[in-house]
């Protein structure tokens, strides 16, 4: 699918040099392999999802980060997968089995050669045989500034709010989400970063919700939790609070906040332009605080018009001070004040503020 030469050191060198001066070569290398893989899987003509931050690369109009996964919602068998390394990038196949049982999962890495170091490599194919949770589907092309492709492949996957809602769920480091405690900082501020950007193409709140319970309610069941939904979602505002609070009058140092900054300047790596810093991850977590709050108190008509920040917002928030419950945050408004501003928001949801811990 991909042309070969996509796949040398010079392709690789160019790319770099001419579009993406900061980028890891070695991870823009595997993220050219991982859509040669989608591409493979997609010509066996077998039906699956393709979803996850990779599938941002395709659903965006400018692309933002790298992604080395594949994170598909379907099922294969091994000759799908003696078919996919049939004269092709990838040399070998290898399924890991060290995964939870409960889950309806499968792990394959399929392994190549880098043109880099000429060391062997893989790509890991993340597969979830489960009922489609999304309201609704788009066909894409598997197109990217990254590469040229001899033939188009098309590839389905979720709209844009349902990939958000997907991802929300996986932003909840307490209860159904990736887990604080679990050598997974980056992983949990990947999500954190694709949610504040999806965010800003948002259309739909009531579809965001209804995708969120149907994957609330699948992952539930595969821990054998009994989280409400409200406990996740206070979850997801809970940690989203500990970001903007960092480094700010009261704020409380833990394994959490310890987690969360080394996620924060780990994730740069994958970025595009390497500048993501406390001061935009503040903007991100704000994003998810606000949405967090309309998900909980289902404010679904809220207006999404609200979420788009700009200068002549500013002059509406000069007099505008917090309720005591958020009070350490009124600092935002000096030195952050697009975090300050969906802060701002929260207050139009509910005058309820005794579920809200930001401390």
């Amino acid at each position: 699918m991909i042309s070969q030469k996509c796949f040398q050191k010079e392709w690789l060198v160019k790319i770099k040099a001419e579009k993406y001066r900061d980028v890891d070569i070695a991870l823009l290398e595997r993220t050219i392999y991982a859509f040669e893989l989608l591409g493979l899987l997609s010509m066996t003509k077998k039906d699956f999802i393709f979803k996850g931050g990779t599938a941002l690369i395709l659903l965006l109009p400018e692309l933002k980060r790298l992604s080395i996964d594949i994170d598909i919602l379907g099922k294969f068998d091994d000759n799908t997968y003696k078919s996919v390394i049939t004269n092709s990038v990838f040399t070998r196949y290898q399924i890991d089995d060290r995964i939870n049982k409960n889950i309806p999962k499968q792990h394959v890495k399929f392994f190549y050669n880098s043109q880099l170091d000429k060391k062997e490599k893989y790509i890991l194919l993340d597969l979830l045989n489960e009922e489609n949770p999304y309201s609704s589907l788009k066909t894409k092309i598997i197109h990217s500034v990254l590469f040229e492709v001899d033939e188009d492949v098309k590839v389905k996957i979720p709209y844009i709010n349902d990939l958000l809602a997907d991802k929300f769920t996986a932003f909840a480091p307490n209860t159904i989400g990736i887990l604080y405690g679990t050598d997974k900082s980056m992983e949990i501020i990947k999500q954190l970063f694709d949610i504040s950007i999806l965010f800003d193409s948002i259309i739909d709140l009531e579809n965001i919700l209804s995708t969120y319970s149907n994957i609330y309610t699948q992952q539930n069941s595969y821990r054998g939790s009994k989280f409400t939904i409200a406990e996740v979602l206070m979850d997801s505002f809970v940690a989203a609070s500990k970001i903007c609070m960092l480094d700010l009058k009261g704020s409380v140092e833990d394994n959490a906040t310890e987690e969360l900054r080394s996620g924060i300047k780990g994730i740069n790596n994958f970025l595009l332009s390497r500048n993501y810093n406390l001061s935009n991850a503040k903007v991100s977590a704000a994003k998810i605080a606000l949405l967090s709050s309309i998900l909980l108190f289902k404010k679904t008509n809220f207006s999404i018009n609200n979420f788009k920040f700009g200068p002549e917002r500013v002059a509406s928030l000069k007099s505008f001070e917090l309720p005591k419950e958020f009070k350490p945050l009124n600092t935002l408004k000096k030195i952050n004040v697009e975090s300050f501003y969906y802060w701002s928001l929260i207050t139009k949801i509910t005058d309820r503020y005794d579920w809200m811990n930001i401390g």
